[in-house]
């Protein structure tokens, strides 16, 4: 079965993040896996993304450059600004999906009402008993991906789905198998 899948990347970094190797990484490696398998993928994110060209793959642009080079730029900035823009994009392409694949985290929860496909949230975060954690009790019902079954433990009542931990592409590591004088492998 073919799905039509959107994936909602955070707009800190580019995707793939040219040096930081995390949420970002994981959202263009799972892109490109699906595209792969043939499925249509539309990636929400930040210009200066790098995509792979591919008939099933479109890239929606929500922000001109990624968020930390324009914090770098103009000094403090209120993220949820464009953190907003980029929820209403996904919002006004919302009919196009079978499914909404969010790895921005808890801000797009509040909007899942407003969409008109279902809504997977990786949590990609670690989180603690906090604010945050209070906030996603409003939405325990909807379902989530954890990245580690310790990260479950401060919400515990939430509807997981799954635990997948975050992949890695190995061609594009290479092992070093002499272990270090501090016992680092």
């Amino acid at each position: 079965i073919m799905l039509r899948i959107a994936q909602v990347a955070p707009l800190w970094e580019p995707v793939p993040p040219r040096t930081y190797g995390g949420t970002e990484l994981v959202v263009y490696l799972l892109t490109q896996h699906l595209v792969k398998l043939g499925h249509e993928v539309t990636l929400f994110g930040c210009k200066g993304s790098k995509l792979p060209q591919a008939p099933n793959l479109r890239f929606v642009p929500c922000f001109d450059m990624p968020l930390r080079e324009y914090q770098d730029k103009v000094g403090a900035i209120w993220p949820a600004l464009y953190e907003n823009q980029l929820m209403e994009r996904v919002m006004h392409y919302s009919g196009e999906f079978d499914v909404i694949h969010n790895h921005l985290g808890f801000q797009l929860l509040p909007f899942y009402t407003q969409v008109q496909a279902p809504i997977l949230t990786t949590l990609h975060g670690v989180f603690k008993p906090d604010s945050i954690t209070e906030f996603l009790q409003g939405y325990k019902h909807l379902p989530y991906v954890s990245i580690s079954d310790f990260q479950r433990k401060p919400c515990p009542n939430l509807n997981y789905v799954k635990t997948i931990y975050h992949g890695l592409a190995l061609s594009t590591i290479e092992p070093c198998l002499d272990a270090k004088p501090d016992g680092y492998l």
